[in-house]
C-alpha cells in the first residue's frame, strides 16, 4: 500500500467540483480541494454516483473553485480503513463538522464596510469562506458570552 506521506492531492486526477459528472465510475478515495488546501476526504464505491447528490455540495459550492482529486482503490474492503487513514493525515477542514443544513435561521446582517477586510482575513486565515468565517465568529462570541453569563450567575450565588 502507498504510504500516506506519498500523496500529494493537488497531483492526483482531478475535475472541477461543477464537471463533476465527468468523473470516472470506479471505486476511490476522493480530496476535494480549494487550492492545495484538502477541504474534504471521503470515500466511494463509484465516484460519479456518489457525486451526483453529495451531501455537502451545497457547502462546498460556498468555497468557490473547488475540485474533486481522487485515486483510485481496487480493493473495496480497503475504503474504510484508506478513509479514516486519509482523514487522521490531512486533517480536512470540513470532515467532522456539520452540514448546517438542517436548521437554518436566515438572517442578513450589514456591516460598515471598513470590516471586510478583517472579515477576509479571518476566512483565509480559517480556509473557509467570509460567510462561514462570519457564522463561527458569531457562534463562538455568543457562546463565550452565555458562558461569561453562566459564570457571572454563579458567583452571584455564592
Amino acid at each position: 500500500m502507498t504510504p500516506l506521506t506519498a500523496i500529494a492531492p493537488a497531483a492526483l486526477p482531478s475535475l472541477p467540483l461543477a464537471e463533476r459528472a465527468a468523473l470516472p465510475n470506479t471505486p476511490a478515495i476522493y480530496f476535494v480541494l480549494a487550492g492545495d488546501t484538502v477541504l474534504y476526504v471521503g470515500k466511494a464505491t463509484n465516484l460519479r454516483q456518489r457525486w451526483l447528490a453529495h451531501h455537502r455540495l451545497k457547502q462546498l459550492n460556498e468555497y468557490g473553485a473547488c475540485r474533486i482529486a481522487w485515486m483510485m482503490v481496487d480493493d473495496t474492503s480497503l475504503l474504510d480503513e484508506l478513509e479514516r487513514a486519509c482523514i487522521a493525515h490531512f486533517q480536512p477542514v470540513l470532515n467532522g463538522t456539520e452540514i448546517g443544513d438542517n436548521e437554518v435561521w436566515q438572517a442578513t446582517l450589514r456591516l460598515p464596510r471598513d470590516l471586510e477586510p478583517a472579515v477576509k482575513e479571518v476566512a483565509r486565515q480559517r480556509l473557509v469562506p467570509p460567510t462561514i468565517a462570519l457564522r463561527q465568529f458569531i457562534k463562538e462570541r455568543l457562546d463565550q458570552i452565555a458562558a461569561d453569563a453562566r459564570r457571572l450567575e454563579r458567583e452571584g450565588e455564592r
